[in-house]
């Protein structure tokens, strides 16, 4: 991991693409860690929301992405977001809806044919 022996930012597209889970979380792990000296910062996207269960994560380490109405991007913090516990479940709060970035699934399934 030469970014953290140097420091610097290192970006990563999908991280969690063809790694297992285990070794991801220690990834993520180093660069919250004693072993970070150089302060490195880890990037990355994801579509696994079971990262969000990382102990090591804190709300300004989370962010998410969502369309406006004009269908550009717009990123947020999860430290934007009132109310939320550090003790909580960033998973399921996400995945019930509480933070927002959900696709919008009824428009997809809307534009399903079933019959043909």
């Amino acid at each position: 991991m030469a970014t953290l022996k140097r420091g610097g930012v290192l970006l990563i597209d999908e991280l969690d693409t063809s790694i297992h889970p285990l070794l991801l979380d220690k990834i993520i792990d180093l660069f919250n860690s004693e072993y970070n000296k150089k302060n490195a910062q880890l990037i990355f996207s994801t579509h696994n929301t079971r990262i969000l269960k990382n102990q090591t994560l804190n709300k300004d380490n989370i962010w998410f992405a969502t369309k406006n109405k004009y269908g550009a991007s717009e990123l947020f913090s999860l430290l934007e977001i009132k109310n939320v516990r550090r003790s909580g479940n960033f998973e399921n709060e996400y995945l019930s809806g509480r933070y927002g970035a959900i696709p919008y699934i009824n428009d997809i399934l809307d534009r399903v044919d079933v019959d043909g």
